[in-house]
């Protein structure tokens, strides 16, 4: 079973998902949730236009089609996005990045 993720508003599928059952994860940072839910991928759940890929995102009807196991279920806060740059910085720093300032 194919897994797709988004943190945006819908997931984008290959043409090999077709006839595919997925497992459809959301999340949002900003929001503090996230959400699972299952879906079998038909062309009648997918938008018209493709990338030149083939990809296509799922449409209306797609999105109504969503058997949602989890809907809106809280996600732990992001601390990260609270930080001062300085801070952040120093957080995301490897040791090489300490390596290499003091060498």
């Amino acid at each position: 079973m194919p897994l797709k993720f988004t943190w945006t508003s819908t997931w984008v599928f290959a043409p090999e998902h077709i006839g595919r059952v997925c497992l459809l994860v959301r999340a949002s940072d900003t929001q503090s949730s996230w959400e699972l839910g299952v879906l079998r991928v038909v062309p009648e759940h997918l938008n018209q236009g493709q990338n030149r890929d083939g990809k296509q995102t799922l449409s209306a009807a797609g999105m109504e089609a969503i058997h949602w196991l989890f809907r809106d279920a809280p996600l732990p806060e992001n601390l990260l996005l609270h930080l001062d740059q300085q801070s952040l910085a120093q957080v995301l720093s490897s040791e090489d990045d300490d390596v290499a300032s003091a060498g």
